[in-house]
């Protein structure tokens, strides 16, 4: 659920990638996931396409109320950000994680999977490759910015549903050659 590295860690790690960080104005609807297996305190491991580890590893803490919601909470360089609700959705057998975000409003998105006996966790931005050229051409409702020469953002502005039905078809937006972080359970 590093998949809620958001704020600080996500503006970093972003600058290093070719993905694209998606944000949308509605969390993914769909069938919730059990939480269980994805509470507790994670800390980053690597960043996909980087050949060591992180010299600031950072942690994300995903907890569970007892009304059955979620909270994801970072801590990097010592500083912990807000906590900010999360929602895990399956959607064609994959793990879609929706988190909000305080200050600018809407929900990152992310794809997330569990690996090694759930011990590790990976988190995926969407493909750029694909997820912009179905925006562009109006295959799903949002904007595409350029932040900077390689780094996107695509904001969508379809609905929870639409977004759901777009990755049941799009299977592939979250591939598993993008990962984004790569996180081990400690605690």
């Amino acid at each position: 659920m590093k998949i809620l590295v958001q704020s600080i860690m996500i503006v970093t790690i972003v600058s290093l990638m070719t993905s694209c960080l998606v944000d949308s104005s509605n969390p993914v609807a769909g069938t919730s996931v059990d939480p269980t297996p994805y509470t507790g305190t994670w800390e980053c491991v690597k960043v996909w396409d980087s050949s060591e580890g992180t010299n600031d590893p950072g942690f994300l803490k995903i907890i569970a109320a007892t009304n059955g919601s979620l909270t994801c909470t970072t801590m990097f360089n010592g500083l912990t950000n807000v906590s900010e609700p999360l929602i895990l959705i399956q959607v064609s057998g994959q793990v879609v994680a929706s988190v909000s975000n305080s200050v600018s409003g809407k929900w990152r998105i992310f794809g997330v999977s569990l690996a090694n006996g759930g011990t590790n966790l990976l988190v995926n931005l969407a493909d750029s490759d694909l997820l912009e050229p179905d925006i562009t051409n109006g295959v799903i409702q949002g904007v595409v910015s350029q932040i900077s020469p390689d780094d996107y953002r695509s904001s969508l502005t379809a609905t929870g549903e639409a977004i759901r039905d777009y990755l049941t078809t799009h299977t592939n937006v979250f591939g598993h050659n993008e990962e984004f972080l790569y996180l081990k359970k400690v605690q």
